[in-house]
C-alpha cells in the first residue's frame, strides 16, 4: 500500500474556547470499494444530512450553528448555507464518530448536543456546536469546485469553515482526512456540492507551546534553551489580528484583464499569524554531544559549548560581533546561545506541504526548487530544499523530500572552479522526520540532526528570492498561489512587512497562475505568479539578510507592452534605515529599465545549436548589456511548456523571461539589501511586474576561473 501522510498519527488536539484539553485520536484505514460513488440529484448537502439517520447527531449541530466562530448564534446557521446555492464539501462524522466525540468532551452518558448542557455553560455549548460545525465543510466561493476523490490534493486549495487547512492522505484505497478520520463512504455527490462520511470527528488544534512540550517530553533538551533564552517570547503567541477590518476597496480598475481567467479576487479578509520550529529530539542532541546523556550532566553548559564553537568558526571576519555575543546575557538576541536557539524559529507558517506544493506539477529530474526563510537569529537565513517533489539531484532522485541547509557538492576537482562555489543538492544538509507538530498558530517540525547557521557556506551562495517568500504575511495567511486557481489579490498598504510605500498611490496585487490552462495560456514567471505595482508606485522592498560582502544583485521579470520604465535604487544595512522617510542613501541604478522591451533586443540567442563556448560568449554579450537570460531550472507557462525561462523567448513576442543586473553593493555588515522601484514615467497606468530578486556573491559573478553555471 502506497500512503503520502502529511501530519503524524494521532496528533490532532481539541480547541474549543477554554472547554477542553488535548486528546487524541486515532483511525481505522478502511477499504472502500472503487465503485462507491453515489449521486442524489434531489438533495442539497443539507437535506441529504437530514434525511439520513446516521447523520443526525452531525446534522443538529449544523442546524445550531453560526457562520463565524464562536458568535453565539447569528440568524443564518451552517444548515441554512448548506441548503443554498454554492460549492460545498462536506465531511461528515457519523453518529458512532460522534458519539466518540461526545463521551470525550462529557462521559457515557453523553450522547447528544443536548446533554452537552449537563456539563457545558450555554456558551460553551455554543463554541462547541460552531467549530464542530465549521471544521467539517469547505465553501468554494472562490475556487468553484467540489471535492471528490477524483480531485484531492494533499492539501486542499479551500480552508473549511473555521479556517483551518483540510489535508489528504490516502492509504491503499482509503483516503484519510487530517489524519484522524478516514471516509468511509465518499463521492455523495449532491446539486450543491459532495458529502464524504467520515469515522471521527476532525478538531482544530489549541494548545500551546508549554502544552506541547508537556506533552512530547523528547524535545526536553530544546526546551531548556528555549526557556533560559526567552526566544519564545519573541514568537508571534497572537494567532490571529481579530480586529482586522477587511479593505473593502473596490481596484478592479487596476486589473488588465488579459484572459478570461485574469479577474480581480479582492483584498485579504484576514491577517493570521504563525510561527515555525525546527526542532531537535533529545536523541539528536545526545548522538552529536554524549556528555548530555549522563547522569547529573548540566544541559544547558553543554549546549552552550556547542553553540560557541559555531560562533566562533562562522563569525571570525566580524570581531566587534563576536566579542558582544560572547559577553551579552543569552537572553539577549545579539548573545551566540540566543542566536543557536533563535535559528530554529521562522515567523511564518510552512507545513509539510509548504516545502513541495510551489512545483506545479513538474518532473522532479527537471526543476531545481528552493526557498530562502528569514529566522529569528538577528539577520540570518534559512534554506529549505523540497528534494523529491522539487529538486533535480545528481544521480538521481532522492527519497527524502524536505531538507534544510543542503551543502556545496563539486562537480570536479577544481578548486576555484565556479561550480565550486554553488550550492548543490547532496544527501547532506538537516533532513526532516516524518511528523508535523501543531500549536494554536504554530507548526513544529523534528529534525534529525543539529541546525546551525552555515554562515561561511552562505557567503559563498547566491540567493533567489521570490516575492512572495519576503512576506511572512502572505505565507502565514496562505495566499501563496496554490489556493485559488485564478486571478489577482490587492494587498493594502497596512498588509505586508517588508515593504514600504512611498506613493501612498502604489497599488500593489499578487497576480495568481492558471494551472488549469494549457501550455502557452499562462504566465511565463518563476513559480507562475506576479507581482504588480501600478499607478505612480514608488516602494521599497526589505529583501532577507545576507553576511557581510559584495554582492550582485538581480531582478527577474518578464517583459510586457504594457509595463513602462521603471528606476531602481540599493541601499544596503548602514544606509536606511527601515521604515523612515529619508532616503538619501539609496544609490540609483543606472538609468531606468524599459520594461517593455524583449530579451532578443538585449542580445537572446537560443542555446540550441550552439557549442558550450558560443553559449558562454552570449551570455557575455548580454551580461555586458546589463542583462541575463531566465533561470534554466524552471519552465515557462506554469510548468505546461517544454521550455525553461532560460530557453524561451516566445518568439520574441508576449512576455519574454529576463533577469536585469541592478548593480553591485558591498555590506560592511550582515543585513538586509534594500531596493527602491519607481515609476519612472509620467503614466499611471503602467505596470511593474515583480518575479524575483536575485543576491549573487562576488565570488561567483566575478569568478576569474569560470563563468557563473547555469541553473
Amino acid at each position: 500500500m502506497k500512503r503520502f501522510p502529511l501530519l503524524p498519527k494521532a496528533l490532532y488536539t481539541a480547541a474549543l474556547g477554554a472547554v477542553c484539553s488535548g486528546l487524541l485520536f486515532s483511525c481505522q484505514n478502511d477499504d472502500i470499494p472503487s465503485d462507491s460513488y453515489y449521486t442524489f440529484t434531489g438533495y442539497t448537502c443539507e437535506s441529504y444530512l437530514a434525511d439520513k439517520p446516521e447523520f443526525s447527531i452531525f446534522n443538529e449541530f449544523l442546524d445550531y450553528s453560526s457562520l463565524t466562530p464562536s458568535s453565539g448564534g447569528t440568524s443564518s446557521s451552517i444548515a441554512d448555507l448548506l441548503s443554498s446555492y454554492g460549492y460545498y464539501t462536506v465531511f461528515a462524522p457519523d453518529n458512532e464518530a460522534m458519539t466518540a466525540y461526545l463521551h470525550k468532551l462529557g462521559d457515557e452518558n453523553c450522547n447528544s448536543r443536548r446533554d452537552l448542557y449537563n456539563y457545558f455553560t450555554e456558551a460553551q455549548v455554543d463554541s462547541i456546536t460552531d467549530v464542530v460545525a465549521q471544521m467539517h465543510v469547505v465553501s468554494s466561493s472562490q475556487n468553484l469546485r467540489t471535492y471528490t476523490s477524483e480531485n484531492f490534493e494533499q492539501k486542499l486549495l479551500d480552508q473549511n469553515l473555521y479556517t483551518k487547512v483540510i489535508y489528504v492522505s490516502q492509504d491503499g484505497d482509503s483516503y484519510i482526512i487530517n489524519d484522524v478520520a478516514t471516509i468511509t463512504e465518499r463521492d455523495i455527490e449532491v446539486h450543491n456540492g459532495c458529502v464524504h462520511r467520515i469515522n471521527a470527528v476532525l478538531e482544530p488544534t489549541g494548545r500551546n507551546l508549554d502544552e506541547f512540550f508537556n506533552e512530547y517530553p523528547q524535545f526536553s533538551i530544546f526546551r531548556k534553551a528555549l526557556e533560559a533564552t526567552k526566544v519564545s517570547e519573541r514568537m508571534n503567541l497572537i494567532p490571529e489580528q481579530y480586529d482586522y477590518e477587511k479593505d473593502n476597496t473596490d481596484y478592479s480598475y487596476w486589473v488588465t484583464a488579459v484572459a478570461p481567467w485574469d479577474n480581480y479576487l479582492g483584498t485579504p479578509d484576514r491577517r493570521k499569524f504563525a510561527y515555525t520550529m525546527f526542532i531537535e529530539p533529545d536523541d539528536v542532541y545526545t548522538s552529536a554531544i554524549p556528555e548530555l546523556a549522563s547522569p547529573g550532566a548540566d544541559t544547558l553548559a553543554l549546549l552552550q559549548a556547542y553553540a560557541l564553537a559555531w560562533f566562533e568558526s562562522e563569525y571570525t571576519d566580524m570581531p566587534e560581533l563576536l566579542e558582544r555575543g560572547k559577553n551579552t546575557a543569552i537572553t539577549d538576541s545579539d548573545n551566540y546561545f540566543n542566536r543557536f536557539v533563535a535559528y530554529h524559529i521562522l515567523n511564518k507558517k510552512v507545513d509539510r506541504t509548504d516545502f513541495t506544493r510551489y512545483n506545479m506539477g513538474m518532473p522532479p529530474d527537471y526543476v531545481r526548487y528552493h526557498q530562502w526563510a528569514e529566522t529569528l537569529a538577528p539577520n540570518t537565513m534559512l534554506y529549505m530544499s523540497a528534494g523529491a517533489n522539487g529538486h533535480a539531484w545528481p544521480g538521481g532522485v532522492d527519497p527524502d523530500p524536505n531538507i534544510l541547509n543542503l551543502n556545496p557538492s563539486p562537480d570536479n576537482q577544481e578548486v576555484f572552479n565556479a561550480k565550486n562555489q554553488w550550492r548543490r543538492p547532496t544527501d547532506d544538509g538537516v533532513h526532516l522526520g516524518n511528523e508535523i507538530y501543531y500549536t494554536e498558530n504554530g507548526y513544529i517540525h523534528p529534525i534529525e540532526d543539529i541546525l546551525v547557521y552555515p554562515r561561511s557556506e552562505f557567503k559563498r551562495t547566491r540567493f533567489r528570492l521570490e516575492i512572495s517568500s519576503i512576506f511572512p504575511e502572505v505565507m502565514s495567511n496562505d495566499y501563496r498561489y496554490w489556493n485559488v486557481t485564478m486571478g489577482r489579490l490587492v494587498f493594502p498598504h497596512d498588509y505586508l512587512s517588508h515593504i514600504h510605500f512611498i506613493s501612498e498611490s502604489t497599488v500593489f496585487e499578487l497576480c495568481y497562475p492558471n494551472r488549469d490552462e494549457p501550455p502557452g495560456a499562462g504566465r511565463n514567471g518563476y513559480e507562475g505568479d506576479e507581482w504588480m505595482c501600478y499607478n505612480n508606485y514608488d516602494v521599497i522592498l526589505r529583501l532577507p539578510p545576507v553576511p557581510r560582502g559584495t554582492y550582485e544583485v538581480r531582478f527577474g521579470y518578464t517583459r510586457a507592452a504594457t509595463r513602462g520604465c521603471a528606476q531602481f535604487y540599493l541601499a544596503g544595512p548602514g544606509d536606511y534605515e527601515w521604515g523612515t522617510d529619508n532616503y538619501s542613501g539609496f544609490r540609483p541604478c543606472g538609468i531606468p529599465i524599459d520594461l517593455t522591451v524583449t530579451v532578443k533586443d538585449h542580445g537572446w540567442k537560443s542555446d540550441e545549436g550552439l557549442s558550450e563556448a558560443e553559449i558562454a560568449e552570449n551570455d557575455k554579450e548580454m551580461r555586458a548589456r546589463g542583462f541575463m537570460k531566465g533561470p534554466n531550472s524552471w519552465r515557462a507557462n506554469n510548468g505546461g511548456s517544454t521550455f525553461s525561462l532560460r530557453e524561451t523567448a516566445n518568439s520574441g513576442e508576449g512576455d519574454s523571461p529576463q533577469r536585469a543586473i541592478l548593480g553591485q553593493i558591498t555590506l560592511d555588515e550582515d543585513g538586509p539589501i534594500y531596493v527602491r522601484a519607481r515609476n519612472a514615467t509620467t503614466m499611471t497606468t503602467v505596470e511593474l511586474m515583480m518575479d524575483y530578486f536575485e543576491i549573487c556573491p562576488d565570488n561567483i559573478y566575478n569568478n576569474p576561473y569560470a563563468s557563473e553555471p547555469i541553473d
